[in-house]
């Protein structure tokens, strides 16, 4: 399994895309697959194991325009589905949540979920599979 290459300043949000607000409850960048805890805040997801699962989606702004990184309460939208730039993915292939924390992969973690599937030109559309 590998990580999904992501080129932070590139990830933005495509005509159709369904974006949900939000805070992080830990660091985290743009491009980052995150879930929500009970405090309803935004944590990085991982495959590795159900309780740091699910993914609801990827960061694709933080707080002010052009920031790529931010901290535990920074303000962030989050994508839960449509089209997103950013991603190197292969056109038909599945994108799914990583053993790595916040990353997306092209094969299943340990807990697999399929977050989204690749499209030409680096596209990835989002469809988050909740476990």
């Amino acid at each position: 399994m590998a990580d999904l290459t992501v080129v932070a300043a590139d990830v933005r949000p495509l005509s159709g895309a369904v974006i949900r607000g939000g805070a992080l409850g830990e660091a985290a960048g743009v491009g980052d697959s995150v879930m929500m805890k009970n405090d309803g805040l935004f944590w990085k997801s991982n495959a590795a194991a159900a309780g740091t699962m699910c993914s609801l989606g990827v960061i694709v702004a933080i707080g002010t325009e052009g920031a790529v990184a931010g901290a535990a309460g920074d303000r962030v939208s989050v994508q839960r589905a449509g089209p997103t730039a950013g991603f190197t993915v292969v056109a038909g292939a599945k994108a799914f949540a990583s053993n790595t924390a916040g990353k997306l992969a092209d094969a299943a973690g340990t807990v697999p979920q399929v977050v989204g599937i690749g499209d030409a030109n680096n596209v990835l559309w989002l469809e988050v599979n909740l476990v």
